[in-house]
């Protein structure tokens, strides 16, 4: 993203998520070895560095996005593909907050949080665990009715995903006798808020138009990835595949390694707190 800003082809991100890294996984193939269970001390502590140094990254790259678009002037089809590189960096974002979210160490879970907030998922935690609980039905679940298109089902489970995350948290409140002031929706979701603020104040109606637009594309990034990763596999369709087996898997080695294994879906499920 930062370089093809400064080659002034703001496109390259999206050709090389679309063009270049299909072609990898063509000659690269996929990974079938089997999981690390037992990681030595020093390639645990790597691993777990990956996704706090992608926030750092992160943290250093959305002020940087703000003030290269209120200081770059751009053509129209140049916001557009910067608009679209953005929103491939944030859904990505949303691949690193899943890891950190289920993590054992509560401050990576709280970066993870933040980092979902940031690029306007603030609910992400909360609406995750209903996920985890019902995956594969059909009504209160994730699986989609055959039948329902993508972005009917991105819709229809975005409004469902806020709601089933209030849900928990108040009940998560009620339980634990707390007052509102310790709900953690309530405390994230200024954050967008005030980066939106923040790319008004700094780059007009266009850096709004371009968060915005990320902010939306993201939302509907996780909901397609919930579609494709759960299509056809539920309590009616398949009901002996139990838990485990209401979601697919992709064993492509790169798509492994740009979302930190979120293709080996069903062992998620299977195993929430195993590392990638």
């Amino acid at each position: 993203m930062v370089a093809g800003t400064y080659l002034h082809f703001p496109w390259l991100s999206v050709l090389f998520f679309f063009l270049v890294l299909p072609l990898v996984r063509k000659l690269i193939g996929n990974d079938f070895s089997p999981p690390v269970k037992r990681p030595s001390r020093w390639l645990a502590k790597y691993l777990a560095a990956i996704p706090r140094l992608y926030c750092a990254v992160w943290a250093g790259l959305l002020p940087w996005t703000v003030w290269t678009l209120a200081t770059m002037p751009m053509s129209i089809s140049q916001y557009v593909g910067f608009g679209a590189s953005l929103w491939i960096v944030c859904s990505l974002n949303t691949a690193v907050a899943h890891e950190m979210i289920h993590s054992a160490n509560s401050w990576d879970r709280t970066l993870g949080g933040l980092l979902d907030a940031s690029v306007g998922y603030f609910h992400f935690a909360e609406e995750h665990l209903s996920h985890h609980a019902r995956t594969g039905h059909y009504y209160g679940g994730d699986a989609a009715i055959p039948g329902t298109t993508i972005y009917k089902y991105a819709v229809t489970r975005y409004v469902a995903s806020l709601a089933s995350a209030w849900e928990y948290e108040t009940s998560r409140l009620r339980r634990k006798k707390l007052t509102w002031r310790s709900n953690r929706l309530l405390r994230k979701a200024p954050l967008p808020l005030l980066i939106a603020a923040t790319f008004y104040s700094f780059a007009g109606v266009a850096g709004l138009g371009i968060y915005l637009f990320q902010w939306v594309g993201t939302a509907f990034t996780v909901q397609a990835i919930t579609y494709l990763q759960h299509w056809g596999l539920s309590e009616k369709e398949t009901p002996a595949l139990a838990d485990f087996g209401f979601a697919w898997e992709d064993g492509c080695w790169m798509q492994a390694c740009v979302t930190l294994n979120h293709a080996y879906h069903g062992q998620h499920h299977l195993n929430l707190r195993r590392p990638y």
